[in-house]
């Protein structure tokens, strides 16, 4: 469940934050295009940026957030209402198309930029990226769940490795980091798949299921905002943790 409620208005969102949301669900994150966000009610909530002091959020005011820029709301005792202006699919065509034209055409791009361009498309283009290439390109990161991955069909995996034959064909979401195999240094991540297996017992009333999968056997298919359902999970699990070590005191 999303920390907030949403109209349309034309072409643009409202959006709309009650006083009781909890801090916890008003996570980092990021959006694949540019916005401008303006309060459209008078309210205590700030905006931060990432490494940036955060700023009070003025009624009417308009604060820009460029795309891929991670950013967070910070609550106060109001609600916040917000109007929301995305940049149009054809703006952002426009503008990628630019860049491509500035950099010599789609071969111009660097891997990242190709896969916001493509990503959530079936393009056999994106079977051609390098993840490698995207990790670097991110700043030695996949960030957390924002990659979005498809394992590779058995007849067409490099690597003979178990994990990826089972989970051959599945979509499902990068962890940050690259690791390496101990026998021949092979790069690996892992990946969460959206199959979730509750269970009391544990923290966040179960897990999803993750596996580590060679990086040769998958292939990125889209650069995606971190599934709602992951954060609530997170939230589950640190609430459960809080509670646990409390229990001690």
């Amino acid at each position: 469940m999303k920390p907030y409620s949403e109209i349309k208005i034309k072409n643009n969102v409202r959006r709309i934050f009650s006083s009781d949301v909890q801090s916890t669900e008003l996570t980092w994150h990021r959006d694949r295009e540019d916005r401008i966000v303006i309060p459209v009610n008078e309210n205590d909530w700030y905006l931060q940026m990432d490494n940036e002091l955060p700023m009070k959020l003025n009624l009417n005011e308009e604060y820009f957030i460029p795309k891929n820029t991670y950013h967070r709301v910070i609550k106060g005792k109001t609600g916040l209402i917000v109007d929301i202006i995305k940049e149009s699919n054809e703006e952002f065509q426009n503008k990628a198309l630019d860049m491509m034209n500035e950099l010599g055409g789609y071969y111009g791009l660097s891997d990242i930029d190709k896969l916001a361009l493509l990503g959530g498309t079936d393009s056999e283009k994106l079977k051609q990226l390098s993840l490698l290439n995207i990790f670097r390109e991110n700043g030695g990161t996949f960030g957390r769940f924002n990659i979005k991955v498809k394992v590779k069909d058995i007849d067409n995996q490099p690597i003979n490795h178990k994990f990826s034959k089972e989970n051959a064909g599945k979509e499902g979401y990068l962890y940050p980091y690259i690791h390496y195999d101990d026998d021949d240094l092979e790069p690996y991540v892992t990946v969460r798949f959206d199959e979730f297996i509750p269970n009391n017992k544990m923290k966040g009333g179960g897990t999803y299921v993750e596996y580590p999968i060679m990086l040769k056997n998958i292939y990125p298919i889209d650069y995606d905002y971190i599934k709602d359902e992951f954060t609530k999970h997170d939230i589950n699990v640190k609430r459960d943790r809080d509670s646990f070590l409390d229990s001690f005191f």
